[in-house]
């Protein structure tokens, strides 16, 4: 079974970075965590703040054709696999009280086994829920399957 080191994942512009426990819960990730496919993680990196963008641009997790994506805005919604995961853009119900309601935003969005890679450019307030839940301990096994239920 292939591991990730929590050492690979060091971004520190993130804006989120959890290891997910497979019962719900999440807990911050740190340079000793280890990430396998019981224990997978997820980051959200806003794609335009510099220590995302040079991580997403060079590290091996990602295959190469997926870099593109999840640094594009204004994507359409698609799902499309890719080797041992998937890509995945969903468009969200823009709730930010500073821009227009009605416009959907994008967020790309790779998984596989060990990882679920999330960007943005601005606050998605769909993830509001899916965040303070799994901050909470409030139990959500598949944090893959409620997230996509979040902004479909």
């Amino acid at each position: 079974m292939d591991v990730i080191k929590g050492s690979e994942l060091n971004v520190p512009d993130a804006i989120f970075a959890w290891q997910l426990d497979g019962k719900g819960e999440a807990r911050p990730i740190d340079s000793d965590s280890v990430i396998d496919s019981e224990h997978p993680c997820w980051l959200h990196l806003n794609y335009t703040n510099q220590s995302s963008a040079d991580w997403l641009a060079s590290t091996p997790l990602i295959p190469d054709n997926i870099r593109d994506a999840l640094t594009g805005e204004g994507l359409r919604p698609r799902v499309s696999r890719q080797g041992e995961g998937a890509l995945i853009t969903l468009r969200c119900v823009n709730g930010s009280t500073e821009e227009r309601a009605e416009q959907m935003v994008a967020m790309p969005l790779f998984m596989n086994d060990r990882l679920i890679i999330t960007t943005c450019q601005r606050t998605i307030l769909a993830l509001d829920d899916v965040i303070s839940d799994l901050v909470a301990g409030s139990e959500w096994p598949d944090v893959k399957r409620e997230l996509a239920g979040e902004c479909v």
